[in-house]
């Protein structure tokens, strides 16, 4: 009889442990699967916060190491932040007003174009400059009535970033992205007859070129 109960006693211990393995199986599998779906969120959490960084931002702080033009052979190093700087070069000398306008009509016109489309807008202004079509400064080209909707919409008056002004260096550097363009405008928006009858050029962005 005590071997009887002896042997009924071991196979409830057995049963018990047969029992509880698969859950501790299950436990540990469980702990495991927390433990690496931790980790796969650590892991994106991290590359969340590593993309931002590896894109290239376009920031008002940002220096243009380097702008090709890919129509020609110019290349435009080293542009930087130059407000409140007079300019001297390539048949230029522009005082700091001047380049604070010049900067102020890229900023009011093309604020939302791609840097060659701010530039664009900056070699019109000085295309207008060496041409004898136009005015002699910069202020009496910008200030021409009807010459630019930025001054005559008030955007013209907004303070322009540094972007605005790495456009005008690099126009002043000699990049010109129009091809030699006196002319521009917003095809979508322009009314007038008379500029519809100039030959485009070119377009960046927005802005159609023009002779």
């Amino acid at each position: 009889m005590r071997n009887k109960n002896m042997i009924t006693l071991v196979s409830i211990m057995i049963l018990i442990s047969i029992l509880i393995m698969p859950v501790q199986n299950v436990s540990a599998y469980f702990e495991n699967e927390d433990l690496n779906q931790e980790i796969k969120v650590d892991e994106i959490s991290e590359v969340r916060n590593y993309e931002p960084n590896e894109a290239l931002q376009v920031d008002d702080e940002v220096v243009a190491k380097e702008v090709v033009n890919s129509d020609s052979d110019v290349v435009v190093s080293q542009v930087s932040y130059q407000a409140n700087t007079a300019y001297s070069g390539n048949g230029f000398n522009l005082s700091k007003q001047d380049m604070y306008d010049l900067a102020r009509v890229v900023h009011g016109e093309a604020r939302g174009e791609s840097f060659t489309g701010q530039v664009a807008i900056a070699a019109v202004v000085l295309n207008r400059l060496k041409s004898d079509k136009f005015g002699n400064t910069v202020q009496e080209i910008i200030y021409e009535p009807g010459a630019f909707t930025a001054v005559a919409d008030g955007q013209y008056y907004l303070e322009p970033n540094a972007t605005a002004y790495q456009a005008v260096e690099a126009a002043l550097k000699g990049w010109d992205p129009t091809g030699g363009a006196i002319y521009y405008w917003n095809p979508v928006t322009a009314t007038s007859k008379w500029v519809w009858s100039r030959t485009i050029i070119n377009q960046i962005g927005k802005h159609v070129f023009a002779i």
